[in-house]
């Protein structure tokens, strides 16, 4: 679910961490800085993960981590596909549309399917 709220105050975090990367000293050993703000951690991540040196005027590629996390935007969300059916062949019976086992534990056979069969309890 989307929480604009959550993604407000992610933005404001950024924007806290890049100002404060900003005045990174170079007395400053680096883990001790990330040490200290550990919540920021994430954002040096993402950051140097896109972070390369660029020419002025030079275009680059954009991988899709970079492109999504500069576009603030999520991938679409894919509608379930539900259960599947395949062919099975059980003795000499054929079943042209048979659930396929998703390893659950919940064991049916449709009625037809028993029918067919002379079981016995």
């Amino acid at each position: 679910m989307f929480d604009p709220d959550k993604q407000k105050r992610d933005e404001v975090d950024l924007i806290n961490f890049l100002n404060l990367f900003k005045t990174l000293n170079v007395n400053l050993l680096l883990l001790e800085l990330i040490d200290e703000i550990l919540k920021y951690a994430k954002y040096l991540k993402e950051f140097m993960a896109c972070y390369k040196k660029v020419k002025k005027g030079e275009q680059i590629d954009i991988d899709a981590l970079c492109s999504t996390f500069i576009a603030k935007k999520k991938p679409p969300k894919l509608k379930d596909l539900g259960s599947f059916m395949i062919p099975i062949e059980i003795r000499d019976q054929y079943f042209n549309k048979a659930l396929c086992d998703l390893g659950v534990s919940i064991n049916l056979i449709p009625l037809s399917i028993y029918q067919k069969f002379t079981l016995e309890n």
